[in-house]
């Protein structure tokens, strides 16, 4: 009883000291004297420098985990795609001067980097899986400075169709990579949103620069000089953040060391990131064990998977979407100058309506993804898309040039969700194991759409004039509704 006793007011001294300091506090008293209590100021001075120390370790924690490194990469790869997709708008006027062209002409470099999308969309998930997504990412950055350098000369113009084909590659891998890579982290939806305001804000910067470049009568390669420092800056930081990554951190995570090994066509690739050297341990099929060299079962799974992504009928509609998306988002920002200026009688500075189209895309992107959950992903397509159709026939309607750019822009904020929407949807659809090659697959050939339909928009234009612009989008929009028709409801999965 004695030793209880003493125990309890041990710890019973501790409570009373700290009563003691409190009413000290309060009350201003410092033993020492009669000074004025001087403690609540200190105090509060401690306080903040706390605060700020704690504000200072949280900033330098985020920016020391990987993962946050990676992300922050994706974001300026993306802005990079944004950069290559809105700048060659401004510049067509001057490429149509420069080698005396016409729409026709000048639309094939669409459609050549429409090719390397087209390259894309076949090998990124082989590429992926053979060397892994940090590679992959790395030497798509790679590949679009190669297609700057060639643009700068400038070449004959039988060239620069060689240069964008490989450009198209490069911005294929590093689209499918980022967007394949983010879908699966904590929060997706609102990450991709970032990512793809991102890829907005890039695309509202390359037209100013471009329109500036035009008006000062610089010839039109010399912008390709600055092209190619952006895209150099993106390689450098690529390489630092994901070239040497194996598995990326929040991948390991999920796959601990003690999972004993699982036939590789029921749990190949289980999420973004994960690099197929990993699955040499694992079996090829039921009671069979490191019978095939590493090679031969990097190539059979990726094969069954590749199967098992084309037969999926989600993953075509995802992708047809896409397609139609992209096609009409590069081809309004393509050949907004040339309908201003042709149709609208618009000046050199019509192309700062690029800038605010693409801005506009960039602040959907950002500012909209709250209201997108609170509707639903699904559901918030609908009436986006009706008033997207809705603001394209007042243009048509209305030949005054400031309303046709402000509707533009209006146009950009709407259809700017589209494309992070559909990704986030198609995650919540689609097995984990399939994330990477079917996100990837999808993003390489809904790129496909930003030079094909540019392409047959300039082909229309040379023969009709440039006004075809409204009613090709206006087109493109009502199949893009009638396609997102048979996306079910997240939760519903389907074969």
């Amino acid at each position: 009883m004695d030793m209880r006793a003493s125990r309890e007011e041990i710890s019973a001294a501790p409570r009373l000291d700290g009563l003691v300091d409190a009413g000290r506090a309060k009350s201003g008293s410092v033993e020492s004297g009669d000074e004025p209590a001087a403690g609540v100021p200190a105090r509060r001075q401690g306080t903040s420098s706390q605060t700020k120390m704690t504000i200072w370790h949280r900033v330098s924690a985020y920016f020391r985990d990987k993962d946050n490194q990676r992300l922050l990469a994706c974001y300026w790869a993306l802005a990079s795609a944004g950069w290559n997709d809105a700048s060659l708008g401004p510049l067509i006027p001057s490429i149509e001067r420069y080698f005396s062209l016409t729409y026709t002409e000048v639309s094939t470099l669409f459609i050549s980097q429409c090719a390397g999308y087209m390259i894309c969309g076949v090998t990124c998930n082989r590429m992926t899986q053979r060397f892994g997504m940090g590679r992959c990412i790395t030497i798509g950055s790679a590949l679009q400075l190669c297609g700057y350098a060639i643009a700068i000369a400038p070449p004959p113009f039988a060239v620069l169709p060689v240069g964008w084909a490989i450009i198209g590659l490069g911005v294929g891998y590093q689209d499918a990579s980022a967007n394949a890579w983010v879908a699966g982290l904590p929060s997706a939806h609102q990450k991709l949103g970032y990512l793809h305001g991102l890829y907005g804000l890039g695309a509202l910067v390359a037209p100013l620069v471009a329109t500036a470049f035009v008006s000062a009568g610089i010839r039109f390669s010399y912008f390709f000089a600055v092209s190619l420092g952006v895209a150099a800056t993106d390689v450098l930081v690529l390489f630092l953040t994901f070239w040497r990554s194996g598995p990326l951190d929040h991948e390991e995570q999920e796959a601990p060391a003690s999972r004993q090994p699982e036939p590789v066509a029921s749990d190949s690739v289980e999420s973004p990131g994960i690099e197929l050297k990993d699955l040499a341990t694992r079996q090829t099929s039921i009671g069979e064990t490191d019978q095939l060299p590493t090679g031969a079962r990097v190539r059979q799974s990726a094969s069954a998977k590749d199967m098992e992504i084309y037969k999926n009928k989600l993953v075509w509609i995802c992708a047809i979407f896409l397609l139609l998306y992209v096609g009409a988002e590069v081809s309004i920002g393509g050949w907004i100058v040339t309908f201003l200026q042709n149709e609208r009688q618009g000046s050199v500075q019509s192309g700062n309506a690029v800038s605010g189209f693409w801005g506009g895309i960039a602040l959907g992107r950002l500012a909209l993804p709250k209201l997108n959950i609170w509707v639903g992903e699904r559901r918030v397509i609908f009436p986006y898309t009706a008033a997207a159709i809705a603001l394209e026939l007042w243009i048509l309607l209305h030949r005054d040039l400031v309303s046709n750019a402000v509707a533009f822009s209006l146009i950009g904020v709407i259809l700017g969700p589209f494309f992070p929407i559909a990704i986030s949807v198609i995650s919540k659809l689609l097995p984990r194991h399939l994330h990477v090659g079917a996100i990837g697959f999808i993003a390489a050939i809904g790129s496909c759409g930003a030079a094909a339909l540019p392409f047959a928009t300039g082909a229309l234009a040379q023969r009709y004039g440039a006004w075809v612009l409204q009613p090709m989008i206006i087109s493109l929009l009502g199949v893009m509704g009638i396609l997102w028709i048979f996306i079910p409801e997240p939760g519903k999965k389907e074969a």
